[in-house]
């Protein structure tokens, strides 16, 4: 209710990864994997609390990878640690966490776009087969620091506050590619892109629980800024003729002497100020929730240059409102509906587009939702319709340019369960109908059509299977299906249907009084070869077969 605007997120949400933080009881993990076709793994999970009342806390967590991966030419190679300190008092709370991460891609897949005649793309590559370049290569590093602190000023009164910072760094020899035809005939344009990020933030707030009356309430009143600055630069190379089938194999093209340190681009300045309230009447059988909040967008563009001369900017704010309501008429059945707005940066065109440092403006996102929660105990499902609208973006891949052109509104309908379906059966997974409609577009020229990269039905179903006549083996399994998807807003184009079936095993054991556990997952079992996504008018390759075996023991 009180959140910023996410820096390149929207209304419908933003997924926010935490680090681990120490259980009580002490723990070593030892995990070691095999990726076909031929990457090794390792991960050091370590955690453990110490002083009088296990206040204070240590998790520490290693990650290397490095291999050849079911791609074609395709090599991984990737370092990560983390670690997480914290501080569980009477009163008070705090936590430090930071992290870093190095990663390199060789002959990374990237997306592509398809500029030939109407109908149906040409069919992919076989699984596996890697139209790109084999002298690609990617190098990312990334590292961040957060500190979260929280004090209880009085019963049901809490103050907190947190900052933290991320710089993210890339460096990117690649190609852009066209597919021309339905001979799967391509166009490639190599080029070379350093990107650099650096981000800042900071929250404060209180938290108040108390009651007026017969009445509850909850109230949340925070603050937050982010701050950003992002450069990058784009060098092409000249371009050459290929097909995706059978890929023309060239020396990449000389770096030398081109920085890796990207000038200033943009800067980002995104502010927020909100208060919200959860009032619970007749014992949370009823709950109302109301709240508004004051946010500002503000970014500065650059030219490009060492000099960061401006080049120009602007300032947005918008003061929003989000209201709900929650019922709980009987037991284990929840019934909600809700509002919400929020002020969300402009689509970011992509690197490889002709007007790739064009800044648009942000807008107004809206969501409605209204759904049902039946929770029996092992088993919970939910029913949710929801409506949400936001500026339409996508790739003109006729002029090569990224266009925002009128509003996309997705409405739809999404129905999960997860839980236990039996004492040895547990299942995780939904299915989504989704109508996403283009209108208000240049001239009416596509409204209603259907928005680029928006398939109608998306399933993705996971089931796991206790044998009972072998203790501690359990089968495992996963459907994923996504329907058609549309390439342009013309919807002259379009990518077909797919589906994926992925199977595992399972089994723990004790060996020498250490916890064991053996994993075997094949992903992709039919080796089937797929069209993904279509987001923002790009195509992307399907994940070919993979087969990764770990072993996890716990010391």
């Amino acid at each position: 209710m009180v959140a910023n605007a996410p820096l390149f997120g929207a209304v419908g949400g933003t997924i926010n990864i935490i680090t681990k933080k120490a259980y009580d009881e002490p723990l070593t993990s030892v995990t070691t994997s095999y990726y076909s076709d031929g990457q090794a793994s390792s991960h050091l999970d370590f955690g453990r609390r110490f002083g009088t009342s296990k206040e204070f806390g240590v998790r520490i967590n290693g990650v290397y990878r490095d291999g050849d991966t079911a791609v074609d030419e395709q090599q991984e190679r990737l370092g990560l640690a983390t670690v997480a300190l914290d501080y569980h008092g009477e009163f008070v709370r705090m936590s430090l966490d930071a992290g870093y991460q190095e990663q390199r891609w060789d002959a990374q897949l990237m997306s592509m776009v398809y500029n030939g005649p109407a109908g149906q793309v040409p069919a992919p590559p076989a699984s596996g087969r890697n139209p790109f370049q084999s002298w690609s290569s990617n190098d990312v590093r990334d590292a961040f620091v957060a500190w979260q602190g929280e004090v209880d000023l009085a019963p049901g009164v809490t103050a907190y506050a947190a900052a933290g910072y991320r710089d993210d760094k890339s460096v990117l020899l690649s190609s852009y590619q066209e597919i021309e035809d339905q001979a799967g005939n391509t166009t490639v344009y190599p080029y070379f892109e350093p990107y650099t990020s650096r981000v800042l933030s900071a929250n404060s707030g209180v938290n108040a629980d108390f009651s007026t009356g017969s009445v509850q309430h909850a109230l949340r009143a925070g603050a937050q800024i982010q701050w950003a600055r992002i450069g990058y630069s784009d060098v092409f190379f000249s371009d050459f003729a290929s097909n995706i089938y059978d890929p023309f194999r060239t020396a990449g093209p000389s770096t030398a002497g081109l920085s890796t340190s990207p000038p200033l681009q943009t800067e980002n300045t995104l502010t927020s100020v909100g208060i919200a309230d959860t009032l619970s009447f007749f014992g949370d059988t009823l709950q109302i929730i109301a709240g508004v909040r004051h946010q500002t967008i503000e970014v500065d563009r650059f030219d490009g240059t060492p000099a960061e001369t401006l080049d120009s900017s602007y300032d947005e704010s918008k003061v929003t409102p989000s209201v709900g309501v929650i019922v709980k008429p009987i037991r284990g059945l929840s019934i909600y509906a809700s509002y919400i707005e929020g002020l969300s940066e402009g689509p970011r065109p992509p690197s490889t587009v002709v007007n790739r440092d064009a800044v648009f403006p942000p807008s107004v996102t809206e969501q409605y939702e209204a759904g049902a929660k039946f929770d029996f105990g092992r088993l919970a499902v939910t029913l949710s319709a929801f409506e949400i609208s936001r500026p339409s973006g996508f790739v003109d891949a006729a002029t090569n340019t990224f266009v925002v052109d009128g509003e996309q509104r997705n409405r739809g309908i999404e129905l999960a369960t997860f839980g236990e379906f039996s004492r040895n059966i547990r299942v995780l997974g939904g299915i989504s109908f989704i109508d996403a409609v283009l209108v208000s577009t240049e001239n009416g020229a596509n409204d209603g059509n259907t928005a680029p990269g928006v398939p109608d039905v998306q399933l993705n179903m996971g089931a796991e299977y206790d044998v009972a006549m072998v203790p501690g083996l359990t089968l495992t399994g996963r459907v994923i299906y996504t329907s058609e998807q549309k390439v342009d807003a013309a919807n002259s184009i379009s990518i077909p249907d797919w589906t994926r079936v992925d199977l595992g095993v399972r089994y723990e054991t004790i060996i020498v009084d250490t916890p064991t556990t053996f994993r075997v997952m094949v992903e992709n079992v039919a080796d089937e070869s797929y069209w993904s996504s279509a987001a923002g008018g790009a195509l992307s390759l399907g994940t070919p077969r993979r087969y990764l075996l770990s072993t996890t023991a716990k010391f």
